[in-house]
């Protein structure tokens, strides 16, 4: 199971803080899941305690098109050193084989893969550069334990929501999704969503 894109943003964020590197891009593919690794990384630095030493270059997003990807490293060649990389690992090969016709797979360029990028498929590591960094997430839970306790959590969390009638105002029957804990509570569109985030927020701390 990939892990959400907050767990491997605070990961991330973590290496970059920890070598220095706060100026880098990203480079990520059209699929729908990087909008929210991109937000959330844009989110992350803005919230972080050094935020004024953040620097996001660039923010790319490619599609399988070799021309388009072409264009992208075209982009980025010679005025980035590291670089954050989210796809899938059929379009990460495409990425890192441009890399090396533009010599950016070697001393001086750091590449940091989100855990979608992960494979054990030798086909595709052939083509990954040596020194990459991967984010994995490693958990000693079992799937089934933490669903169990997302289910716990959203549960409780609405069972608080409705017994807390002072506060919702019969605003209940406007609840919508979707709803996402990355997101702040001023994008909410009314006092029962904002309840329900902030419960279930309490409920993750």
């Amino acid at each position: 199971m990939v892990p959400s894109s907050a767990d491997q943003v605070e990961a991330v964020v973590h290496v970059l803080e920890r070598y220095g590197l706060y100026s880098f891009s990203i480079l990520a593919s059209e699929q729908k899941d990087s909008d929210g690794f991109i937000n959330a990384m844009k989110q992350a630095t803005i919230y972080s305690d050094s935020h004024s030493f953040w620097a996001i270059r660039y923010s790319l997003r490619f599609t399988k098109e070799s021309q388009n990807i072409t264009g992208t490293l075209q982009h980025l060649d010679g005025e980035e050193k590291v670089i954050i990389l989210h796809c899938q690992p059929e379009e990460a090969i495409q990425i890192f084989e441009e890399a090396h016709t533009y010599h950016m797979n070697l001393e001086g360029y750091a590449w940091i893969v989100a855990e979608e990028v992960i494979t054990t498929d030798e086909r595709y590591l052939a083509s990954y550069p040596e020194g990459l960094i991967a984010i994995r997430y490693m958990s000693t839970m079992s799937l089934a334990q933490r669903t169990t306790t997302a289910v716990r959590a959203i549960a409780e969390s609405a069972k608080y929501l409705l017994n807390d009638q002072s506060k919702t105002k019969g605003k209940l029957k406007n609840l919508q999704e979707p709803l996402s804990c990355n997101q702040k509570p001023s994008t909410l569109r009314n006092l029962a969503e904002m309840q329900l985030f902030e419960y279930i927020k309490t409920m993750n701390d």
